[in-house]
């Protein structure tokens, strides 16, 4: 997925999450990604973006400004996102084959 676009999509909807704990949801659906996030002070927003994704649905919380940082430093491009279940850790990596240095981002979910 490009890192642009999740980026964006993250940005947009983590405006009305929580603002203590940043709080969005991403449910991963046949060949889609949904954002989501809502806080009783500034309302609710969804945002989606298309993907290669075949697996069973899955619904997992996290920090947006954890994912924010890991697109930051990523350089642009694509990345992958890989999820066990909705409560285990997700693994972020860029997705650059010509990248000489490779790296992982752990990040722990939270619930919602």
């Amino acid at each position: 997925m490009k890192t642009d676009d999740l980026s964006g999509a993250l940005q947009r909807v983590a405006q009305f999450a929580d603002e203590r704990s940043g709080a969005i949801r991403m449910k991963l659906e046949k060949n889609e990604i949904k954002v989501s996030s809502s806080s009783t002070e500034t309302g609710e927003s969804e945002d989606s973006i298309e993907t290669k994704y075949d697996s069973d649905p899955i619904a997992i919380g996290f920090n947006s400004q954890y994912l924010l940082d890991f697109l930051k430093v990523s350089n642009g491009g694509e990345v992958k996102l890989e999820f066990k279940d909705g409560q285990s850790a997700g693994q972020m990596r860029p997705d650059d084959a010509k990248d000489d240095f490779k790296y992982r981002y752990i990040v722990m979910p939270m619930r919602i």
